[in-house]
């Protein structure tokens, strides 16, 4: 089931402080900073896309901060974008980024510093 269509995305930060509010072209820019060294930026803006337009899915029973977890992605196994955010009212809260490894693990590049969305982690949902 689609969740509600968020105007704005934040990161959370360092600390786990949650970053500015960014429109979708504000995210995109960044994270497309964040993703592009390995050449995924057309799959970067897909999932970026399908979180703004309400199509994430749900990640069953992971929560962060008390909210369910949902995910977006775009590509193969190989060049695969996958976001991994809550939703709060209008806003979608990125807690980590990371590819496909297998069809339910993902491997986390960025995130957060402990936990189950740690960043050079594997998740399975």
């Amino acid at each position: 089931m689609p969740h509600a269509k968020p105007k704005f995305a934040t990161f959370f930060g360092p600390g786990d402080h949650i970053g500015l509010q960014r429109t979708q072209d504000g995210t995109q820019e960044l994270l497309v900073d964040i993703v592009n060294s390995a050449n995924r930026t057309a799959n970067a803006k897909q999932a970026l896309n399908q979180m703004f337009d309400g199509n994430g899915k749900a990640t069953g029973a992971h929560t962060y901060g008390g909210l369910p977890v949902w995910h977006a992605s775009s590509g193969n196994g190989q060049k695969s974008v996958c976001l991994f955010y809550t939703i709060q009212g209008i806003t979608a809260q990125i807690v980590a980024i990371g590819e496909h490894v297998t069809g339910n693990s993902y491997s986390l590049e960025w995130g957060r510093t402990t936990g189950s969305f740690k960043a050079n982690s594997t998740l399975t949902i």
